[in-house]
Formats: C-alpha cells, structure tokens, sequence
C-alpha cells in the first residue's frame, strides 16, 4: 500500500511526464515505468505500487485516489475512462494543477512583503509604547503642560495599538488553525454557497464550476453520449459530491420534461452565460464544439480575474500600512512639537 500523500507539485509533475508519454504512444503502464526510472526515491514505493495495481486491473483514477490526489484530477481521470480522451485528461489535470500552484505563489509573493513590513511596524510599536510614551508622559507632568484632547489620543491611540495588532493576530491564528476543522464539518453544498456569497471571489467560483461542467459535457458528448447519458456519467462519479447531487436534479428536472437550460439557469453556481451556450449550441447542432469553446473562455476570464485581484491586493495593503506609519509619526512629532511649544 502507497505511504506518502503527495504534493500538488508532484502530482503536476507526474501527470505532465505521464501525459507526454502517452501522446507519444507509450501505453500508461508503460510510461510509469520509464517515469520510475528516473522519479525521487520518496515517491518510488508509490510507482510501485501504482504499476502493480495497474497490472492487477485496476482502474488509473481508482489507484491515484488511494494516493490521495487532488479531487479535480480524479474527477477528470474517471471522466475520460468514459469519453476515451485520457491523453487530454492528463494534460488538463496538469495544466489546471499548474495553474493552482501558480496563482497560490502569486498570493503568497503578493502578501509577504506587507507581513514583513507589519510586522516591522509592530516592532516601531512597541519600541513607542515602551520608551517613548512614558517618556513624554514624564515631561508632561514634570513641566506641568496639560494635554489636549488630539495629543492625549494620540497618546492613548500608540499605547493599545500594540494590544491591538496582537489580538488581531492571535484571532488570524485561531481561524488558521480551526478552519480545517470546520470546513469538514461543512457538506459539499455549504461549502459551495459560502463561497458563492464571499466578496471578491464569487465571479471566480462561478467561472470555475462552471468551467469543469462544461469541459466535462462537451467531451461526453463529442465520445458519442446523450445528454442524459452525459448526466448520468456525472451522478456516476463520486470525486465531486456537489456535482453529483445536482446533476440527478438536473436529470430529474429533464425526466420531468424541462428543458436543460431552463434546469441548468435555476442553479445559482453556473455562470448566467452557460445556459445561452445551450440553447445556441443546441440549436446549431454544434454544442459539444460551444461547450468546448465556452469552457476555454471561462477558463481565461477565471485566470484574468484572480490576476486583477491579486493585482490589487498588494497596492491596498501596503497604502493601509502607509497611511497607519504616517498617523504614528504625527503621534510622536506632534507631542513633541507640543512638548518644544510649553518649554
């Protein structure tokens, strides 16, 4: 049995090599044995084990699941067990991985300056609040100056900002540490619907459902599938809860006489646009080609919009922070001055 669980780097690795090899003709038991040929020592237990299930008769996407790979590789792997295409599977399950680690990079870059220079700040904090504040507290009284009110709250502003910065921390570190706990707890639908009404990422969280559906359905139906055949591979696959469970309403809603853009548009994740592709592409005769087509767009405007909002983020942050460094500075000088005008 498989040990390790591995990262999404070496997941996006494997099925990069693997997807080469494929297109190149190598059969995949084939091209994970010369992939093991050259792979680290830590995951050459896992290769074993996967050749060896692969010889036994499993299925690819069955055996990857037991190494815990990410959900979206499994759900395309078992998807394209049914509409044939596993070279594009691999390539997709790659790419999208890829993708992920980029954009959390890109956060990652985004954001570690501004922890730095926050934390710095809160260094220059308590530097005032222990030195500097009880200093002029000290010549305040012993010059006998009385304090007004912008200069006592500045003052009283320097002194529990430290208290604040650090409940504000112990509170990110109580939501970093529970928030797996509780997102377990959450069913596959909670889930879903919290995501859909938190600002900012909503659009991107439509994109992405979205995008995986359509995908999905275009190269069921370009393999030859009904529409409800097509559904009925969905409410088949276990990868993903959420898209099982709606895709039987969905079919249910058909079986009822509905019409699919009609059940589709009654689905609060799906982007408004998916249900014109329908009607379009079904009209046209070509709708596996505009599903195809929908798919690579929404990919695109998902990449476009995690890229704006990362764009932004960093400016917001570090002009919050600039403006918090001036106040402190006037919090200090303006006592000051306060302090040379009573001498």
């Amino acid at each position: 049995m498989a040990k390790n669980t591995w990262s999404l780097n070496q997941q996006e690795q494997f099925l990069q090599r693997i997807g080469q090899l494929y297109s190149n003709g190598y059969t995949i038991l084939e091209a994970i044995e010369l992939f093991s040929l050259h792979a680290k020592p830590e995951i050459q237990s896992d290769l074993k084990y996967i050749i060896d299930c692969l010889k036994g008769g499993h299925s690819f996407h069955a055996i990857l699941s037991k190494l815990q790979f990410h959900s979206l590789v499994l759900s395309l792997l078992f998807f394209s067990k049914q509409h044939g295409d596993l070279g594009n599977s691999l390539k997709t399950s790659s790419e999208l991985l890829k993708n992920r680690r980029m954009t959390r990079e890109k956060i990652m870059k985004t954001i570690r300056y501004p922890f730095f220079l926050c934390f710095f700040v809160f260094l220059m904090l308590l530097f005032v609040k222990i030195v500097l504040v009880p200093q002029f507290e000290q010549l305040f009284l012993q010059l006998n100056i009385n304090n007004n009110l912008l200069i006592s709250g500045m003052l009283l502003l320097v002194t529990n900002v430290p208290t604040i910065f650090g409940l504000f921390f112990c509170l990110v570190l109580i939501i970093f540490i529970t928030y797996p706990i509780w997102k377990k707890k959450l069913s596959p639908e909670e889930k879903i619907h919290l995501l859909l009404k938190l600002p900012f990422i909503t659009t991107v969280t439509s994109y992405y459902y979205t995008q995986f559906f359509a995908d999905q359905l275009s190269q069921l139906l370009h393999a030859g599938l009904s529409i409800n055949e097509s559904l009925e591979v969905f409410e088949q696959q276990s990868y993903s809860p959420y898209f099982q469970k709606i895709t039987k309403q969905i079919h249910a809603s058909l079986v009822d006489g509905e019409s699919l853009e009609a059940a589709i548009a009654r689905e609060k994740v799906f982007d408004d646009g998916l249900a014109v592709v329908l009607v379009h592409g079904q009209k046209n005769g070509a709708l596996s080609k505009e599903l195809q087509d929908y798919s690579q767009l929404l990919l695109q405007l998902s990449q476009q919009k995690m890229e704006k909002l990362i764009s932004i983020l960093q400016p917001v942050i570090l002009s919050s922070i600039g403006v918090f460094v001036m106040l402190l500075y006037l919090c200090i000088f303006i006592p000051m001055f306060q302090l040379l005008g009573g001498i």
